[in-house]
């Protein structure tokens, strides 16, 4: 453990965390009913019935594109999308940023109220909108190119969230920093991404299928049922991806004392 000064004025205890401890650690922040990880996941949720209910107030229908009847349906649909697509990106990240804050002030020993982390996410949110945005853009260009390179792209920004809301660093100086931490980790990062969202993913899809059609035909009830496990289970990607962060900085903390990053994202002597 050593003691790390990020952005101004934050001092963090970090070490080296092995793969393991990352995934136990993100498991144990997320499986605590009564914590504040587990509030932010939950205070949040009430977002998922924004979708329909607005697709309702507008067209008066729940669903959209597929449950439209004529091409006017489907540009009504499309603009409706678009109308929301604002609203729910912020929320997003409002709430991805409540729960990365909630995660790192947890892992240091201190934690904070879930509304404290939602006012921490809120300050932040110009930085973390425009980050966001620049490497959406460039994993997006990174897939016209090949595919590959987007996928490289989406591992060496994976930190700039986490930058921006522990390290208070702006939108340019948070892509720079993400690659300073990601270098030498990518296999750490994939792994992670694989073991972790793969499944919840093959979840989601299980539970969307085999919801019950009487279920699933109710308008409102089936929108959020459909989007719930993954509403709730995704956040448990955020705190590991946040574990992770802590680990690389402890890495590139340690440079000075001759220790460096192995090709499994461990800190190695040199």
């Amino acid at each position: 453990m050593r003691t790390l000064l990020l952005g101004s004025a934050r001092v963090y205890e970090v070490r080296a965390l092995a793969f393991g401890e990352i995934v136990k650690g993100a498991w144990k922040l997320y499986s605590n009913p009564l914590g504040t990880y587990m509030a932010t996941v939950l205070i949040m949720l009430p977002r998922l019935l924004l979708q329909p209910l607005i697709f309702y107030l507008v067209t008066g229908r729940f669903g959209p594109l597929g449950s439209a009847a004529s091409p006017a349906q489907v540009l009504e649909d499309l603009w409706v999308i678009g109308l929301w697509f604002l609203p729910s990106m912020l929320l997003s990240l409002l709430q991805t940023g409540a729960l990365i804050t909630a995660a790192a002030s947890i892992y240091q020993g201190k934690p904070i109220s879930f509304h404290v982390a939602i006012a921490a996410a809120w300050r932040r949110l110009p930085s973390l909108l425009g980050v966001e945005f620049l490497v959406a853009l460039f994993i997006m260009l990174g897939m016209v190119a090949l595919i590959i390179p987007g996928f490289f792209l989406a591992l060496r920004y994976q930190f700039t969230s986490q930058v921006v809301l522990i390290e208070g660093l702006g939108a340019d100086a948070a892509l720079s920093r993400s690659r300073a931490l990601t270098r030498g980790r990518y296999i750490q990062l994939l792994g992670l991404s694989l073991v972790l969202t793969l499944p919840l993913f093959v979840f989601h899809c299980a539970v969307a299928a085999a919801l019950p059609v009487s279920l699933a035909g109710i308008p409102m009830l089936g929108a959020v049922l459909r989007q719930l496990p993954l509403a709730l289970l995704m956040p448990l990607y955020h705190a590991a991806l946040t574990l992770a962060y802590f680990d690389a900085s402890a890495c590139v903390a340690a440079n000075s004392d001759r220790i460096e990053s192995a090709a499994d994202g461990r800190c190695r002597l040199r």
